[in-house]
């Protein structure tokens, strides 16, 4: 088994008869440098190999090219059928399906080439073609091209032997004209995918933008919330304050050593001389009284 640089890219044959039918030596060793991303020409784990597609001389396929089997493990990638078994395998990626004589580059990629030539989507190994070099015609089972038909009432006689029914084959070979025609199709089809992916993208675009400022509404609510709390907490904390100091006040007026102010009912009746001279009384009466006094945020400021 020879091993394939990713620089040398192997042909439509050696993709049909080699792509992931062998192991890879150097995975033995550990010494792929394409295990991750997974690009290797080869199978690394069994459930990644895929048998060779080979259309035997009566016209059939060693296995189907639709029809998959029900028996195949996909984790595992055993069948207890083995490589005998006439159904297709649902190996990783596809690829029994994918690089089947069947459909192997019948098709246009819908995606395009970077500088390299590879595809953007699907690397290296794309099994769809990239331009009209690239395409080759599908190989059919021999029962899948066969269609009956029936002779007309005015035939006389009967038909023997091999003539008995008449089948027409269909040919895998288009006309030009009719390859012009798919390849402007697909080109109107990728032009209305891009287009969808234009507009996909601005609606994903201004999804974002809402979410984005779904969040900010939510972060500046909870910013309002917490200074709300925060402005609840500074007036409970005040109204505290209040009445120890109209506790204080009170207690004040009810002190035997401050007369004064219980004899002159209501201040705000009193003349300003009145109130001076109250104020200088207070301020010497506080003094004299040590288990009034409070902290600088408690303390009278007449």
């Amino acid at each position: 088994m020879r091993l394939l640089k990713p620089r040398n890219l192997p042909t439509i044959r050696e993709y049909l008869k080699e792509f992931r039918t062998e192991q890879c030596p150097l995975f033995l060793q550990h010494k792929c440098t394409q295990h991750r991303p997974f690009t290797c020409f080869h199978w690394h784990f069994l459930n990644q190999r895929r048998r060779r597609p080979i259309r035997r001389r009566d016209g059939t396929f060693n296995y189907s090219p639709d029809v998959y089997c029900t028996k195949y493990d996909e984790t595992t990638g055993i069948c207890p059928d083995g490589d005998d078994c006439p159904y297709l395998h649902r190996t990783t990626g596809d690829t029994e399906r994918k690089y089947h004589l069947r459909y192997y580059k019948t098709g246009t990629c819908i995606h395009e080439t970077d500088a390299r030539g590879h595809c953007v989507k699907n690397g290296l190994h794309c099994a769809f073609a990239h331009g009209p070099h690239d395409l080759r015609p599908p190989v059919y089972d021999i029962r899948a091209t066969r269609v009956p038909t029936t002779t007309t009432a005015g035939i006389e006689g009967e038909i023997h032997g091999s003539s008995s029914t008449v089948f027409s084959t269909l040919t895998s070979t288009t006309s030009s004209a009719d390859v012009a025609r798919l390849f402007r199709e697909l080109d109107e089809a990728k032009r209305k995918i891009k287009q969808w992916e234009e507009a996909w993208h601005q609606v994903k675009q201004a999804c974002e933008a809402c979410q984005k400022d779904a969040l900010e509404a939510k972060e500046q609510a909870k910013t309002a919330e917490a200074e709300r709390q925060l402005a609840e907490q500074k007036w409970e904390e005040t109204e505290r304050k209040l009445k120890e100091l109209q506790r204080d006040f009170d207690m004040l007026c009810r002190t035997p050593g401050t007369p004064l102010l219980r004899s002159y009912g209501e201040l705000e009746q009193l003349p300003l001389s009145k109130l001076h001279s109250i104020q200088s009384q207070l301020r010497n009466d506080l003094d004299l009284i040590d288990g009034v006094r409070k902290p600088r945020s408690h303390t009278f400021h007449l």
